[in-house]
């Protein structure tokens, strides 16, 4: 009743509370593949990247699930959360131009439209059990060891903090125009 009253309005979905795991297949908007990425030169966004790596799987490189076109031209494919993993939001984890929403996460609703234009069903087929190759790929590591303390009980984490300084410079320096307040914002908490 309220959405058919208060037209217009966007909706999102939350996706861990939801039993969702959306894969974000942004579009690269005419810029080269980053050199950490290199082995997906001259793919044209996450669209691309995504369909090489299901393809190094043995799997479709255009997986018949519940699939949302964004107004930037990208692609929200919708899969079944893993009960036995707990999988988080990803920034780049599965390669250029490919973000995850999970836990803590969510994605605008199809139907939602911004100035860019709208948010529009192109497959309506059910939502798909996420595939065991995405899960292993999703699935975190186990955190770093620890590295072992001295008599003050001060641990050396240094070359730890100064990598993942540089990974976060370097990921806010990358970040496509449209993402970057959001990429600082992830930047600054980690």
């Amino acid at each position: 009743r309220w959405l058919s009253r208060a037209r217009p309005c966007n909706l999102g979905i939350e996706t861990g509370q939801s039993g969702l795991v959306v894969i974000d297949l942004d579009v690269g908007a005419g810029k080269t593949v980053p050199p950490q990425w290199e082995q997906w030169a001259g793919a044209r966004g996450g669209q691309d990247v995504f369909a090489a790596l299901a393809r190094e799987h043995g799997e479709n490189p255009q997986p018949d699930t519940y699939t949302v076109a964004t107004p930037s031209s990208g692609r929200h494919l919708y899969f079944q959360a893993s009960e036995a993993v707990e999988l988080r939001n990803t920034c780049g984890r599965l390669g250029w131009c490919i973000d995850t929403r999970a836990r803590g996460g969510y994605v605008v609703a199809a139907g939602s439209a911004t100035a860019r234009g709208s948010y529009r069903v192109v497959n309506g087929a059910e939502v798909a059990p996420l595939p065991h190759w995405l899960l292993q790929k999703l699935t975190p590591g186990p955190p770093p060891p620890r590295s072992g303390g001295n008599a003050s009980g001060v641990t050396s984490a240094a070359p730890y903090v100064a990598a993942a300084v540089r990974y976060e410079c370097q990921a806010v320096r990358e970040a496509p125009v449209g993402t970057r307040n959001t990429r600082l914002h992830r930047a600054a908490r980690t």
